[in-house]
């Protein structure tokens, strides 16, 4: 136990905590995207409109590169939390057909795997 001021905080749960604030900065990053994704979506839309009258409205400069930039780093985000509590999308989808005794095989098989 670590007791620095703090009441019975571990290692684990300091992780825990740590890595769940950092998924949810992924999620306002996943949010950041969705709004300047629409911004340039906007701006294209604005750019056909004004085309009709002569003018030119642009989008926004180096969107992909960033946009492929933050998805990343917004995807990767995700990962401690994910590994913390045991979850995964793909696995959850296959493994909530499994029997109790399948999941334990599947989870010796992986230990086993990994060491």
């Amino acid at each position: 136990m670590w007791r620095s001021g703090f009441r019975d905080l571990n290692m684990r749960s300091i992780l825990l905590k740590m890595s769940m604030l950092w998924a949810i900065a992924g999620g306002i990053l996943l949010l950041g995207i969705i709004i300047v994704t629409m911004v340039n979506v906007s701006g294209f839309i604005a750019n056909m409109i004004a085309r009709n009258f002569g003018g030119y409205v642009s989008g926004l400069s180096g969107y992909e590169d960033a946009v492929t930039f933050a998805v990343g780093m917004a995807a990767l985000s995700f990962f401690p939390y994910c590994q913390a509590t045991r979850g995964h999308i793909s696995v959850d989808l296959f493994t909530n057909s499994l029997s109790e005794r399948g999941i334990r095989l599947l989870r010796l098989f992986l230990i086993c795997l990994l060491q």
